[in-house]
């Protein structure tokens, strides 16, 4: 007799609804695991495996997160610091550490800045980010603390200070804090554009050309011209690793044996703005508390040719993680999530639209 995860994964191959690896597992057993398609869109010559190492675009928050509360937590350095104390130049009054890792900034996004300041036939970095903040001081959304709004500009900043306050470039400090410590060997800041690394069974992202209805890199696509001239920037995307490598990392979140239990307690907070009023996301994760399952941790992620999803039910165990590098259609890849976290949780589930 099939189990609801072998028609889901039956449904998903017969109709071609999802390309890259979906697992789920309670603590380190694995319940389910589904590799599906290829890591080379169109040559369709190299099939996905579990250790297929894809760009995890937003999922990096959390890892920049934690990388943030160690090492300040090492080095005697208070997140409640005014930033100005790392950055003299830094135009903003009152921002600290903690108001970048819970987007209570107030700093607005710098997708806008860059698009409108930035010299695209170049590959801006971290720190070509802050010279145009402290250049061009595009007015704040609201004081820090005063509100939350999600912004990518905080987890940008962030591996600017980690690198002055240790000594140590950001990817450096994610191997020796996290990927060796936790035995995560196919995981790694990549930014694969501004400095070529050949990498083995790597996912590339391809995305759909409204044109021809083809799939195709992003890289030949003007309207994604982004992949190439955003290529250097760290912390808020550019951490890369696997379905199962994942899986060490959110069993870690879970019982922290290896981590740091006081770093990865503070990243599960919820954060709190000026009037007490708690929001749904602490420091890289979003969060969610419901009386049938408890807390749960997750957080999405995209970026051109690439869709990414993963969540920790804390009080019951489970992890669900899903890697894409072809995103077909996003509300095809939530019903396929939604379906294997109602499976997973023994509840009435839907299959995903046949498309």
């Amino acid at each position: 007799m099939k189990s609801d995860f072998d028609i889901l994964d039956i449904l998903l191959r017969q109709y071609k609804l999802f390309n890259g690896n979906l697992l789920v597992a309670k603590q380190d057993k694995i319940i389910y695991t589904g590799s599906f398609g290829y890591t080379n869109g169109e040559k369709q010559n190299n099939l996905i495996d579990g250790n297929t190492i894809f760009e995890l675009a937003s999922v990096s928050k959390q890892f920049t997160a934690y990388s943030t509360l160690i090492t300040f937590k090492k080095l005697n350095e208070s997140i409640d610091n005014d930033i100005r104390n790392y950055l003299p130049d830094f135009p903003y009054e009152g921002l600290t550490a903690r108001n970048l890792l819970n987007h209570t900034s107030g700093l607005p996004d710098y997708f806008k800045l860059l698009n409108l300041h930035w010299d695209k036939t170049k590959i801006a970095t971290n720190k070509d980010v802050l010279e145009l903040l402290i250049k061009e001081k595009p007015n704040p959304n609201f004081l820090p603390g005063e509100n939350w709004e999600y912004s990518n500009t905080g987890y940008v900043l962030l591996p600017i200070l980690l690198e002055i306050i240790s000594g140590n470039t950001f990817s450096q400090i994610l191997d020796e804090e996290i990927f060796k410590l936790l035995d995560m060997k196919n995981s790694l800041v990549l930014n694969r554009r501004w400095k070529p690394k050949e990498i083995s069974n790597y996912a590339y992202g391809f995305v759909l050309n409204s044109k021809n209805h083809k799939f195709e890199s992003p890289d030949n696509l003007t309207e994604y011209n982004s992949v190439i001239y955003m290529d250097g920037i760290q912390g808020d995307g550019t951490v890369n690793s696997t379905v199962f490598d994942l899986l060490k990392w959110n069993i870690e979140i879970i019982e922290a044996k290896r981590l740091d239990k006081f770093s990865v307690d503070l990243m599960l907070v919820n954060a709190s703005i000026s009037n007490n009023q708690k929001i749904d996301y602490g420091m890289g994760w979003m969060l969610n508390d419901a009386k049938e399952f408890g807390r749960v941790a997750y957080h999405g992620g995209y970026w051109p040719g690439y869709s990414t999803y993963n969540s920790i039910y804390l009080d019951k165990g489970f992890s669900i993680i899903s890697l894409c590098n072809q995103p077909q259609n996003l509300e095809t890849e939530q019903q396929i999530i939604l379906a294997l976290e109602n499976i997973t949780l023994d509840k009435s589930y839907e299959l995903p639209n046949k498309g």
